[in-house]
């Protein structure tokens, strides 16, 4: 791991030709690195590092100089085809924003070939979803699940659904078209209008595209990671591009962030990349990841998750009791302990095995249930904190 630290680290300008050296030097498990590597999506970068003469062998060197060729032929044809997607769209009158793949590796790291990602992600309008999918499938784009009319509609209304998946099986292609950026159960629901109204155009291929305004995009990609806890190097490592490659207002996402009780899940971001990438902060984030006595304890958490690869147990209550790690204030666990109560108001053995009631006082387990769930999550979130 540390020296796949130091190559995403020295891809955004740390010289860390010293300790890439060393590392070298005492034995590599090249077989382990690459796999390593690309499971933690940061092969491209392990490609472009410049080792000491000598250091590689041979066959390891041809591995990664045809990687590095095949992904960025790959990503430039992704970024085509995404352009290609637009233009469908647009055809029809549908707005649609990128949201990572091509245009994230274009800002944050400058090059389409460094940033490794498979698929094309796209936020619409939820109205739009539909004529969409029409208006793809016409290109050999079907949804990878079978949906009736009627089943595609409920869908769309669902509040554990955020999006639809679009395969072409023949090129290896998938789509997501989004129309919220998160499941309601991760407590992110920024206001879709304001968002569609701050987007900002940028370059790609030489064609204007949208994009989420660099506020927005740092928002999403910061709770993007903390959703997926922080698993994965890449996502620490576009931060560190973005705040090397970018202009963000930083008390403009910071107040942004407060509003959308996400404050915390951006700091937590960054004091990765500071602690991890060493990548230098603007001070307005250095005073707010300092003023945050217990993130410490989180960052060296989601270390841990990215070097063991051993996430936390899914279960009914996780994504509450993940929330409830970096909750903001009293009023945003409440509504977190809420919401899960709400949810799973639903009798099962748990609630009989409780308290035993006799069978005249039976209809006294449905206003007892939501008190044992609570009970429960309370527990469990200051079990948390210890």
């Amino acid at each position: 791991m540390e020296l796949l630290l130091c190559c995403t680290r020295a891809a955004f300008g740390a010289d860390e030709t010293a300790s890439i050296g060393e590392l070298v030097e005492s034995g590599i498990d090249w077989d382990a690195l690459i796999r390593d590597a690309e499971t933690l999506g940061v092969l491209p970068l392990l490609c472009r590092t410049r080792f000491p003469s000598q250091a590689v062998p041979e066959d390891v060197g041809i591995r990664l100089e045809t990687y590095l060729h095949s992904n960025a032929r790959r990503n430039l044809f992704l970024a085509r085809e995404l352009l290609k997607i637009l233009r469908i769209l647009d055809e029809r009158g549908i707005p649609a924003i990128p949201l990572k793949g091509p245009t994230l590796a274009a800002l944050a790291y400058g090059d389409l070939a460094l940033r490794q990602y498979s698929d094309l992600d796209l936020l619409l309008r939820q109205s739009d979803i539909l004529n969409a999918t029409h208006a793809l499938a016409a290109h050999h784009y079907t949804l990878r699940l079978a949906f009736t009319p009627e089943q595609l509609e409920q869908e769309l209304r669902s509040e554990h659904i955020h999006h639809l998946e679009l395969v072409d099986p023949s090129r290896r292609m998938l789509i997501e078209l989004h129309w919220h950026l998160m499941q309601e159960r991760f407590f992110f629901k920024p206001d879709l209008g304001g968002i569609w109204e701050r987007r900002v155009q940028r370059q790609l291929v030489g064609t204007a595209v949208d994009s989420l305004d660099p506020e927005d995009l740092v928002i999403f990609l910061c709770v993007h990671g903390w959703k997926h806890h922080w698993s994965r190097l890449i996502w620490i490592a576009d931060l560190a591009g973005l705040i090397r490659n970018t202009t963000v207002d930083w008390r403009r996402l910071l107040d942004r962030a407060a509003d959308l009780a996400s404050k915390r899940r951006v700091l937590l971001g960054f004091g990765l990349a500071k602690h991890l990438l060493h990548t230098p902060l603007p001070a307005i984030l250095e005073q707010e990841i300092r003023a945050d006595r217990s993130l410490d304890k989180l960052v060296l958490q989601a270390e841990r998750n990215l070097i063991s690869q051993e996430l936390p147990s899914s279960g009914r209550f996780m994504p509450y009791r993940h929330a409830l790690e970096l909750g903001e204030g009293v009023s945003h666990r409440t509504r977190i302990l809420y919401t899960f109560v709400r949810k799973n108001a639903r009798l099962n053995e748990n609630d009989f095995a409780w308290i035993k009631l006799p069978r005249p006082l039976f209809f006294l387990y449905y206003p007892l249930h939501p008190v044992r769930l609570l009970a429960r999550a309370i527990a469990r979130a200051f079990g948390a904190r210890e």
